[in-house]
């Protein structure tokens, strides 16, 4: 039902577009498992052809012992950084063009690893947030295509939203991710409208009515205000008798 409703009967569907991303992270997306709950923890620690048709990537070497953790079921060290071992970072540890990223498991202790990054979305689940730009390294990380080795278009996420396939947005594709991203959701808004709608119908005869407070001289704050109280957030909504705006 709420597919049907947003696709309207409409025949051309726009916006069915995403972002192009740099070799490295069409592979890193390219190799996360299609299994819901996937992300970049699932990634395999290889080395792999780019979409250059020229670059490798480079395996991560775990070369420090990790405190918190200690070793994997095999032995192995987990930590990628002096700070692993509680002494301070150095530079020289960072390691660049790794299919796994060299930045996920070096802060990964103090951030919950990251859980989530590189995340693929649950056909079955939802949007845990819908946001301006879909990165799958962002803290909002989960935004990888259930089936296809991409981030959702700007129409599933404009979807997410509730915006009718109807809805038309502008610019570059960031610029209308970040259109739906600051949205206010049209279900939402909606049905605020109908409550105050419901409130003014009901309100009481004999009510005082809010008036433009740049029409009368008393306010010259000019913001709303009624004939009993004035409405200015600094006034704390004093009366009018009273008011320090007289």
């Amino acid at each position: 039902p709420f597919q049907r409703t947003l696709r309207g009967g409409g025949a051309v569907l726009r916006d069915h577009i995403c972002e192009d991303m740099a070799p490295l992270v069409e592979a890193r997306m390219r190799h996360i498992p299609l299994a819901p709950g996937s992300d970049w923890r699932y990634l395999p620690n290889a080395v792999v052809l780019l979409s250059d048709g020229l670059t490798l990537t480079k395996k991560l070497r775990y070369t420090h012992h990790d405190r918190k953790n200690g070793k994997s079921s095999t032995g192995a060290m987990r930590g990628v950084c002096h700070c692993a071992e509680d002494a301070p970072c150095d530079p020289v540890c960072r390691q660049d063009n790794t299919l796994v990223p060299w930045c996920l498991p070096h802060t990964g202790n103090r951030h919950n690893h990251w859980a989530g990054l590189y995340g693929r979305l649950d056909w079955k689940g939802f949007f845990s947030t819908t946001v301006t730009n879909p990165e799958p390294m962002g803290k909002q990380g989960r935004v990888l295509h259930p089936e296809q080795h991409r981030v959702v278009s700007v129409r599933v996420c404009a979807r997410s939203q509730g915006f009718p396939d109807t809805y038309r947005f502008f610019g570059t594709i960031l610029d209308r991710h970040r259109q739906v991203g600051n949205a206010v959701p049209p279900p939402l808004a909606r049905a605020i409208g109908r409550e105050i709608l419901k409130c003014l119908a009901q309100r009481p005869a004999g009510r005082p009515n809010f008036v433009a407070a740049s029409k009368n001289p008393t306010c010259p704050r000019g913001r709303l205000w009624d004939t009993s109280f004035c409405l200015d957030r600094f006034c704390g909504g004093e009366s009018l008798e009273f008011c320090n705006h007289n």
